[in-house]
């Protein structure tokens, strides 16, 4: 593992992250769906696009299935490998860099995540690619496993 989950006195908190950051960083950069589809309850899913906006008329139930979503996150994981990053530059470690979980509140089987992008992608033309925006997890704990029902994405930071 590259980044060591660092909630090792909190349960729940390590299990959001191995879920938000490891498997979902490990399934963007190998181009790999698989590893991060099991910790998807298909069947109440909804991804909802904030634009990068705070105010929730501009939103969008952008993923309406977690198909929907399936090809947007492997189009974007396809769309990164293209990139050239500057020499000597590690965007998998700079992916784990920039994110945190910044709160979580359970309430019984239900949390609410707050997963904070907020870091650079360096290119090799030197230009820098920011990564600032938050996104809002929801989850349910389905027979004992935590799973994500929805998000609201590309909050602004």
């Amino acid at each position: 593992m590259l980044f060591k989950n660092p909630y090792s006195e909190d349960k729940v908190m390590r299990v959001f992250w191995d879920i938000c950051v490891y498997r979902d960083i490990e399934a963007f950069i190998s181009q790999d769906w698989s590893i991060t589809a099991p910790d998807f309850d298909e069947s109440r899913f909804l991804g909802i696009h904030a634009h990068n906006s705070n105010n929730p008329a501009d939103w969008t139930p952008q993923f309406t299935t977690l198909e929907s979503y399936q090809k947007s996150f492997s189009k974007q994981a396809r769309e990164f490998a293209k990139l050239t990053f500057a020499p000597r530059y590690d965007a998998h470690s700079a992916l784990y860099k920039s994110l945190k979980l910044e709160s979580a509140n359970i309430q019984g089987d239900i949390a609410l995540l707050t997963k904070v992008f907020d870091g650079d992608l360096i290119l090799a033309t030197g230009e820098v690619e920011a990564m600032a925006w938050r996104s809002l997890f929801q989850f349910r704990n389905s027979n004992g496993r935590w799973l994500i029902t929805g998000f609201v994405g590309y909050l602004p930071l």
